[in-house]
């Protein structure tokens, strides 16, 4: 960090924010530029409180303290764990049965198109027959009632 103070003193900046200084070494050590965007915003947000009179804002932020569980709340919380297991597993299985039926069923529309496309052609196959046995007749029989 010093030696990002160094720099700027070096380079006629004068006083350097320390958290500034902060912000761009966390830059430099994630590659993001995030800290900086922040430190950026903060002074805005300060330099636009003083220009308005107001005092300079200040926020603390502790970390939040982990608390230990007790004996009951320990229960609880592994009750919850293993509903909720059983109800992923029960949730998998159903979805498993669905895509089960689901399976069964595209192969009883494959078989029946298959049946009916059969069912299709040979029904096509004995039109064109009679149609030919028909056209027969009328040439053989010319100008018969039961042929018209």
């Amino acid at each position: 960090m010093t030696d990002i103070m160094a720099a700027a003193s070096a380079h006629g900046y004068g006083l350097v924010d320390d958290k500034l200084v902060k912000a761009t070494q966390e830059c430099l050590d994630t590659g993001s530029i995030m800290p900086m965007l922040k430190e950026e915003l903060r002074c805005t947000i300060q330099n636009r409180r003083l220009a308005e009179g107001k005092t300079e804002l200040t926020v603390q932020f502790t970390p939040p303290t982990e608390q230990q569980l007790n004996a009951e709340e320990i229960i609880k919380k592994e009750n919850r764990r293993e509903q909720n297991r059983r109800a992923a597993r029960k949730f998998r299985q159903k979805q498993a049965t669905l895509s089960q039926n689901f399976q069964k069923r595209i192969e009883q529309l494959e078989a029946e198109n298959r049946r009916l496309t059969t069912q299709v052609k040979r029904l096509s196959n004995e039109k064109s027959y009679l149609q030919g046995k028909l056209h027969a007749n009328r040439s053989v029989c010319g100008d018969c009632a039961r042929c018209s």
